[in-house]
Formats: structure tokens, C-alpha cells, sequence
């Protein structure tokens, strides 16, 4: 009886290459390679088809829509972290220049220099016919009150001099400020919802889990996204 003799020669099992192909490189997994792979793995399928049983057309173009599906989506991810990459850098970029400039947060305080005045800012719910901003030291201890009245709804901003209700220059530091609106109507809903706006320099830009961060004099982290105002 004669002896048969098995091999592993690519000629005797044409999908030999795809065994190969697992000590290749990481390049292996590009776009070019694998629609390479798939040529090859295809004309060897043609090639060992049946004569009486051929592969139909569909078969192949099932194939080669599959193929071209998978090296599509690799592009688009590839062209995604690219955009993605761009887009980090000009975030970077922009919160490297806000450092040195005076961003206006959500809070209630206001910083008054040595002989200078301090800034915040309310933001109205609606329109308020009286605004009236109560001025306290860090004690709690009232020192001067701002009235403004027919203020429109949105972002206002305000400034106090730093001098207390009796006409008399207080000392530099933080103070801190509370805001009672209303509409000039004597009914209960008469109040006008309203956010305190402190206006903070910007001493530093830090990143969180990808995300800028601005940070205050007092330590604290705002997002670049919650800024109202920049100055």
C-alpha cells in the first residue's frame, strides 16, 4: 500500500498564511494589511473551490462589501482620534491664555483692593424693578448696601467702592455679598430668582481626568465651561 504523505506547504493548504500571520507585527492590523489578508484568504477560496460547486457572485460581493466595511471604520477611527487630539490641544491652548485674567464664577464674594473697588455680578431670572446688594465682612457684619432698580433680566454686573454706609474707606480684603430682587409687585411671587456672580483671578489652569480647570486665589477649581464672564 502506498504511503501518503501530509504537508504544510502553502501549495497543499492554501489558508497556511493566516497561521503565519500571528507572529507578525502589530502593523499586521492597519487597514492596508488586512485588506491584503483578505485578498489573499479570497483567491485562495477560488482557488480551491469546487469546479462543480462555484462560489456564487453574491458570495463575493457579500465578501468584499464585508472587507470594505471593516478598513472604512478603521479610517474613521483613526481620522476620530486625530480630531479628537486637535481638539485637546486647542482646549490646552486656550486655557493656558485665561491664566493672569479675572473670570467672572458662580459665588458671592468680592475681593477689594488697597485703595480700589471690587466687582461681582447677578444674573436675574427675569426682570426686577428693585435689586438691592447687602455688602458684609467676613464677620457677617453689615457694611454698606447697593439699591439699583429697573434691572433687566440676564447678566448685571456691579461695583462697590469700598467704603461703608457712613461714607467711611473700609479695609482691603474678602467680603462677601447676598442679593434681594423683586418686580415692584406687592404679591408673594413678586421676588426675583437670582445667581451671585464673584468675580475671581485666574491664578492657574489645572487638568482633572481631561477637563480644564481654572483656580482662584482661594484654592478653588471652576471648569472653563462654568465661566460667566472673562476680563
Amino acid at each position: 500500500m502506498a504511503s501518503t504523505t501530509v504537508t504544510n506547504s502553502s501549495a497543499s493548504n492554501p489558508y497556511a498564511f493566516l497561521n503565519a500571520s500571528s507572529s507578525s507585527s502589530s502593523s499586521a492590523t492597519s487597514s492596508q494589511n488586512i485588506q491584503d489578508r483578505f485578498l489573499t484568504l479570497l483567491t485562495a477560496q477560488l482557488k480551491s473551490q469546487d469546479p462543480l460547486n462555484p462560489m456564487e457572485n453574491n458570495e463575493i460581493t457579500s465578501q468584499m462589501a464585508q472587507i470594505s466595511q471593516v478598513t472604512g471604520l478603521e479610517s474613521l477611527n483613526t481620522s476620530f482620534k486625530t480630531l479628537l487630539q486637535s481638539q485637546y490641544d486647542t482646549q490646552a491652548l486656550l486655557a493656558a491664555s485665561l491664566v493672569g485674567k479675572t473670570a467672572m464664577i458662580d459665588g458671592n464674594t468680592l475681593t477689594l483692593s488697597e485703595g480700589g473697588s471690587a466687582q461681582g455680578g447677578v444674573m436675574l431670572d427675569a426682570a426686577a424693578k428693585n435689586l438691592e446688594i447687602t455688602i458684609k465682612d467676613q464677620s457677617g457684619v453689615v457694611v454698606d448696601v447697593v439699591t439699583m432698580t429697573d434691572v433687566g433680566s440676564g447678566l448685571t454686573t456691579f461695583s462697590w467702592d469700598g467704603v461703608d454706609s457712613s461714607g467711611n474707606p473700609v479695609a482691603a480684603g474678602n467680603y462677601t455679598f447676598s442679593v434681594a430682587a423683586n418686580n415692584g409687585d406687592s404679591s408673594a411671587s413678586a421676588a426675583v430668582q437670582v445667581q451671585r456672580l464673584s468675580n475671581q483671578h485666574v491664578d492657574a489652569v489645572v487638568w482633572d481626568k481631561g477637563s480644564p480647570y481654572i483656580v482662584t486665589p482661594q484654592g478653588g477649581r471652576v471648569a472653563i465651561a462654568d465661566i460667566v464672564q472673562l476680563s
